[in-house]
């Protein structure tokens, strides 16, 4: 049978409350990231910073 839990009980209740907070959920980074790398490359191969950007999370998250 299904039980509910109380998102404030449990041991990821910060991180679920800043989750829940944040402008865009799907997207919520709790790290900084040095891009410095990523801007030089995009400048070099003349290709949208933001689409690397997106494509570095994506590959990111495959390898979890």
């Amino acid at each position: 049978m299904p039980k509910e839990i109380n998102p404030a009980d449990t041991t990821r209740a910060k991180a679920f409350d800043l989750w829940m907070c944040a402008p865009n959920p799907m997207v919520t980074f709790f790290k900084t990231l040095d891009v410095t790398n990523l801007v030089k490359a995009s400048k070099r191969r003349h290709l949208k910073f933001n689409m690397l950007l997106d494509w570095c999370g994506g590959h990111e998250q495959r390898h979890f």
